[in-house]
Formats: structure tokens, sequence, C-alpha cells
């Protein structure tokens, strides 16, 4: 992501970015995307300025309520922050941005499975939403199964996927008894977790 960061003019305008590339139908505001990017405000604006001009981010239209004309006032900033913004999926160029911000190549399956099989005995491993191709719709990017696991380790493994990939990951920790004892239950989130796209990197639990 460094070199993306030294071609884009900097960090944030790639997570910016990134952030409507991996939410095309999504609406958003100033607000939300420094939210979502854990970006500075100004930082935000000032890319989301830019893609602008880039014609890669628009504006969503919107009309007076009842018909009647707005009178011409000049901005605030509160304002601007107001403003709902959406990609572009019309642009010729957005494939291309889409294939340059996958996940690094580094992000493989045997390196996600070395990392997290020093935070515990990992039982399970499976990933879903942003890992897959094409970022499959789930709310949980990654599920691991692992007993007496270091929730400090586990951390700061996702912390540094995080960095890689330039975007935040959702995360499922649970030990074995934990995990049986849900699906057993017939769980909600997992039984959606499972009914989604995903990829089992690790499973030692047999039968899911």
């Amino acid at each position: 992501m460094k070199e993306l960061a030294e071609l884009f003019g900097g960090m944030d305008n790639v997570l910016v970015m990134k952030e409507f590339i991996d939410n095309p139908r999504t609406l958003m505001t100033n607000r939300s995307v420094a939210d979502a990017t854990k970006a500075d405000g100004r930082a935000v604006r000032a890319a989301i300025a830019m893609l602008v001009r880039a014609g890669m981010v628009v504006e969503a239209s919107s009309r007076p309520s009842g018909g009647q004309r707005q009178q011409k006032q000049k901005k605030t900033l509160v304002d601007r922050d107001d403003r709902q913004w959406r990609l572009n999926t019309n642009v010729t160029y957005l494939k291309a941005l889409e294939n340059l911000l996958k996940p690094s190549s580094t992000v493989t399956d045997e390196n996600i499975a070395d990392r997290f099989s020093k935070t515990g005995k990992v039982q399970m491993l499976v990933l879903a939403g942003q890992f897959l191709e094409g970022d499959a719709q789930s709310d949980i990017d990654l599920l691991l199964v692992a007993d007496k696991a270091d929730e400090n380790r586990v951390n700061s493994v996702i912390e540094t996927f995080e960095q890689e990939i330039g975007s935040e990951i959702s995360y499922m920790l649970l030990s074995t008894d934990e995990y049986e004892y849900r699906k057993e239950l017939r769980d909600k989130t997992l039984r959606e977790f499972f009914a989604n796209p995903h990829r089992i990197i690790v499973n030692k639990l047999g039968r899911i």
C-alpha cells in the first residue's frame, strides 16, 4: 500500500478511494467516509474533492422539498459535510483501479494461516467478505476458532492485515466450546456467515 500512497498522493487518498470502490451502491457523507477510513476530516474532504474532479465520485442528486425553489446561499462547512456522494460506476478506468486496490499478493491463504497459528490453538479459520474475489457481501470478513487465544496477538495480526489491504476487517473470535454451542443453537450470525460465499483455510473441527 505504500507504493499506492506515493502514486495517489497519500494514504488518505487511497483509503477514501477504496472506500467508494468497496461500496459502489452506498451514499456517503464526508463524516461517514472519515469514520470508515479513520482519516482526518480535512484529508477526507480534500480526497473527495480530488475524486470529484477526476469524475470518479459524484454528488447524489437531491430535489428541494415541496416543489419550492431554494434560495442560493453560501454553503457552510456543515453543509458541505452533509452532502452525499456516490461512486460513478460509469468511469472507464474503474476496473483498473479495482484491480490495483486488491489486497496485496503477499496476503495469501498460507500467509494468513501462518500468522494466526501464533495466536493460539487454531481449530478453524474461514475467510469471507473482502478477502474473496469481488468482495462478496458478508458482515464478517474472518472467522477464527481458536483455543487459548491471545486476543492481543489476534488484534495485532488483524491490524497488520488492515494496513496491508487498506481497509478495516470485521472478524469473529470464538473458542471451540463457544463455536460448538452457537452451532448447536443454530446461531443466526454463524448461519448467515456460512450461507454467504466463504473460503475455509483451516478446519480441524470436521463438519461445518
